[in-house]
């Protein structure tokens, strides 16, 4: 405890014998002139006869001190994210569980209530426009990505897709994370096969009828 002359200051020794730094004096408050470490004993004591007005009066401080102060807030935010992740780790099993309910309770909340579904969108759409517009790393992916689409959408239509549709068996097999689901589980490459199968008739359905009307 430092001393502040503000608050304190040095009087007479208290009734217990509570010495200041052995200045042979009490410190003591200016408004109540009571010894500093007398009234800390009794409060230690009024909180252990009074847990539930004592956690109350927590509550109340908090809250006001949570809606008011932001830095304050980071704080109690970064405590409790500390303290979930040092439980998840012991237990792993419980956050599964977390997980799992937490979910729930959102899809009732969004598809019973449509006021927060509007929220979740426009907040989603907001979002993502920070993203796209402040990130240039990310928005040249996404761009990439949508010419990849364009191009695929229009080799759909040409009968040089079946070319394409072909190597595609191969690259199932060559590719390392395949191979690991082929092997996990065999009845994805019968549909593998079957998707390619069907998009390669229907690509030479195409190309007879062009060379019919031509």
């Amino acid at each position: 405890m430092k001393f502040n002359p503000e608050k304190h200051y040095l009087g007479s020794l208290c009734k217990r014998g509570h010495e200041w730094e052995g200045s042979g004096k009490s410190l003591r408050y200016i408004n109540n002139r009571g010894c500093f470490y007398c009234t800390k004993l009794k409060s230690i004591q009024w909180k252990k006869n009074n847990k539930e007005k004592d956690t109350a009066i927590k509550r109340r401080w908090h809250n006001k001190k949570y809606h008011t102060d932001p830095q304050y807030k980071k704080k109690c935010i970064k405590k409790a994210v500390n303290s979930k992740q040092k439980r998840f780790k012991k237990n792993p099993e419980l956050k599964k569980e977390y997980n799992r309910k937490r979910m729930e309770t959102w899809k009732k909340k969004y598809h019973s209530d449509p006021k927060y579904r509007e929220h979740i969108l426009n907040q989603s759409s907001k979002s993502w426009k920070k993203i796209y517009y402040s990130n240039p790393k990310q928005r040249e992916k996404e761009l990439s990505n949508n010419r990849n689409r364009k191009k695929i959408e229009r080799k759909f239509k040409l009968p040089a897709y079946l070319k394409h549709c072909e190597e595609n068996k191969k690259y199932f097999q060559k590719k390392k994370y395949w191979k690991k689901i082929l092997k996990q589980s065999p009845n994805l490459k019968s549909i593998i096969e079957a998707w390619i199968n069907y998009k390669i008739a229907i690509l030479n359905l195409q190309k007879q009828i062009r060379e019919e009307l031509l």
